[in-house]
């Protein structure tokens, strides 16, 4: 084989190596959120004034996530039509009690409160955030709902999660969310998920 025949495939090779590498690299390096959930402590506690379900959010990546926001963006009925929201709600933090964005570092978690059902209103299920404008709109009836959740930060891709709340009778323990994944997900939107009423 022919010397300069073998260079040159040594350096295409190389370059599309580097090329590979180029683009992998940053994705590894970069923070990578991810929500979690589970019907049990920390996850959900009570806590005066009341029973608190509180999303996980941890930094599996190499590096510090900054400015880290969480938002509930959508909150759908059983039916899965969406209640007409006039924005997003901006979650609390649970160590901050307002929406102010925090950094993770690699391994790190905190906590965003999702609802609360307070004692001297435990019919009534409401969005935790404390900007008042969201307050007014934030209770909601004794139902089955579906939230759609993000969570942000700077310099990594945004998490994203779909839960479905189950809440048949006032009380705070009984108040149940699960999330909903993959194909799960795609039949929701398309009607035929067993779960869409």
């Amino acid at each position: 084989m022919d010397s300069e025949l073998i260079i040159a495939l040594g350096t295409l090779v190389a370059t599309i190596i580097l090329g590979i590498l180029a683009q992998i690299l940053p994705w590894y390096r970069s923070p990578q959120l991810e929500v979690d959930f589970k019907n049990r402590e920390p996850f959900c506690q009570h806590y005066p004034p009341g029973y608190w379900m509180r999303l996980e959010v941890r930094n599996k990546g190499q590096k510090t996530a900054h400015h880290v926001t969480g938002s509930l963006i959508e909150i759908r009925r059983a039916d899965y039509t969406l209640l007409p929201l006039r924005s997003f709600f901006d979650l609390n933090w649970c160590v901050a009690e307002e929406p102010v964005p925090v950094s993770l570092r690699p391994s790190e978690k905190s906590f965003l409160d999702l609802v609360v059902i307070r004692e001297d209103d435990p019919d009534t299920l409401r969005v935790q955030t404390s900007i008042p404008a969201q307050q007014r709109q934030s209770s909601l009836p004794c139902d089955t709902y579906f939230f759609r959740v993000e969570v942000y930060a700077e310099d990594a891709k945004p998490a994203k999660a779909l839960y479905h709340v189950t809440w048949p009778v006032a009380g705070m323990d009984q108040v149940r969310m699960r999330r909903i994944r993959g194909i799960e997900r795609a039949l929701l939107r398309l009607g035929l998920h067993p779960l869409r009423k």
